[in-house]
């Protein structure tokens, strides 16, 4: 039975917190659709996020938020270090500079997190956006009907009617601070239970029958030994393919383990196509280094330029 959708989003940003704001007023700046969410009512009254480094600030500056927030708070140009001396007199012994660089804003810029928050909302809410807020992102997966366009189905819970929303997203952006729902969600789909997994981990056991081969860094600066694996995933059981086709290592062939994606969600996740199968590269520590398509073998080309297989430079390339 398909799911009622809600709404879709090209971008569902969870977290009004600055990051959240930040992210949302960028994406405003170049026209991206996005949907802005947050579990508390009000704002921030009292936060940790105060000071915004010359930097941030050139970036404000090219939102046009700068001057909105400079007007706000107060610059902090350099910090003063006070000792008793033996009459027990307070001196001040040391002052520093907050700023050393060459920059058009040498100072740090203070303000409280609360008025942030609202300078970034009153930009959005002037452009058309806003912040929809009581609204908590409970869940969100991979549904294997999913539209192509729409890969990721997001549950939102609504505060104040108790209702679950259904949205459909691109990309999720977790912005929630340090006990973040949407980490916690994504490391679930790690799991073994998931019917992602073995894409996303891929446990020692299946590693240690496989052969692998030790690749170095052809750059003398860079003497760092990689270790690549390729897997060979597909939907058909029927699925014949001839890896002597994938660029070859020079000393010897790939040795590939199957999987059989038979739900399909595996090439979801990483987008590629279904029809033919997918090619992983993966280190023994289970991360995936490159997914592609059979039909994309240049990318696989491509990550593996600059890098050679050990004992190649004996090699004869007459």
């Amino acid at each position: 039975m398909a799911i009622a959708v809600d709404g879709q989003t090209d971008v569902l940003i969870v977290g009004a917190g600055p990051a959240g704001c930040m992210a949302a007023a960028t994406l405003a700046r170049y026209g991206i659709d996005f949907r802005l969410i947050n579990k508390c009512g009000t704002r921030t009254q009292a936060g940790h996020a105060s000071a915004f480094q010359p930097r941030t600030q050139e970036i404000l500056q090219t939102l046009d938020l700068r001057h909105a927030l400079d007007k706000q708070g107060h610059r902090l140009t350099e910090t003063s270090f006070w000792t008793g001396d033996e009459r027990d007199n307070f001196r001040r012994s040391y002052v520093g500079r907050e700023v050393i660089h060459p920059t058009p804003y040498p100072y740090l810029f203070n303000s409280d997190q609360g008025i942030t928050e609202a300078t970034y909302e009153a930009d959005l809410l002037s452009k058309g956006h806003k912040v929809y807020r009581y609204m908590e992102l409970v869940h969100y997966d991979y549904p294997e009907l999913a539209n192509s366009n729409w890969p990721l189905m997001a549950y939102v819970k609504n505060h104040r009617s108790g209702a679950i929303e259904v949205w459909q997203a691109k990309y999720i952006l977790g912005t929630d601070g340090a006990r973040s729902t949407t980490r916690k969600l994504a490391q679930q789909l790690a799991l073994p239970t998931s019917p992602c997994y073995r894409f996303n981990q891929i446990r020692q056991c299946d590693l240690e029958s496989f052969h692998q081969q030790d690749i170095y860094s052809t750059y003398p600066e860079r003497n760092t030994k990689y270790v690549v694996d390729m897997f060979l995933i597909h939907t058909m059981p029927h699925l014949q393919y001839d890896l002597k086709s994938v660029p070859q290592p020079f000393s010897d062939t790939w040795a590939a383990r199957v999987y059989e994606d038979i739900d399909s969600l595996g090439h979801a996740v990483h987008g590629v196509s279904e029809k033919d199968g997918a090619l992983a590269l993966v280190r023994p520590d289970g991360y995936v280094s490159l997914v592609t398509g059979l039909d994309g073998l240049d990318r696989v080309v491509e990550f593996l330029r600059g890098f050679m297989l050990e004992g190649a430079s004996q090699v004869d390339e007459s």
